[in-house]
């Protein structure tokens, strides 16, 4: 996978703390060496099945928009990126 191919990624910190952390490119080879619970969980936020955590940092409509998102994705057994697609194409 060539670096930078997912849209929006970063390279990002991974350690127990952030001031201790160490930059890891996004990269096939930094992807084989996850665990396997974490690949899965990555793969299924990038292929939309699933919502990412809520950062910290997200203002409070971000983070309430991303919990309606995910309540109306689970109530209509649909994936969350499809709804929030469908709520992109609505706001174009």
């Amino acid at each position: 996978m060539p670096r930078g191919s997912f849209r929006g990624a970063e390279d990002h910190r991974l350690g127990p703390d952030r001031c201790h952390a160490r930059e890891v490119p996004i990269s096939a080879e930094s992807l084989l060496r996850l665990q396997p619970e974490l690949f899965v969980k990555l793969h299924r936020i990038v292929l939309g099945w699933v919502a990412s955590d809520v950062d910290p940092a997200w203002l409070a409509k971000e983070r309430e928009r991303s919990t309606e998102d995910e309540a109306e994705a689970a109530l209509a057994g649909r994936a969350i990126g499809d709804v929030r697609q469908e709520h992109d194409e609505k706001n174009c």
